[in-house]
């Protein structure tokens, strides 16, 4: 490996909300997902890569700098989003230099 190139590990988490076209009250849901990652976004701001946001449609996502806090933004998102949603999580290396 060269000298000149740094690498860190990084957790992304990737969300989408689970049929959320046929949703009746797609709207609320969608406030209750962007109350979500603001507060995320807020509360670990220090630990934040990339802030959490909507990508596209009903998907979210973010990247934070380690996964010492992966159960807390879970617990966050699970207690506003009154929908059921995916969640993956991503664990690697990002190489720069």
């Amino acid at each position: 490996m060269r000298e000149d190139i740094m690498v860190s590990r990084y957790v992304v988490l990737t969300g989408d909300l689970k049929s959320s076209r046929k949703l009746k009250d797609r709207a609320k849901v969608q406030e209750s997902l962007k109350k979500s990652l603001n507060e995320i976004n807020a509360t670990f701001k220090k630990g934040i890569v990339a802030k959490f946001r909507i990508v596209q449609g009903d998907s979210f996502q973010g990247m934070i700098s380690s996964p010492d806090h992966l159960f807390d933004i879970y617990y966050i998102l699970f207690g506003n989003i009154t929908h059921k949603f995916y969640l993956g999580i991503g664990i690697g290396e990002i190489s720069t230099g």
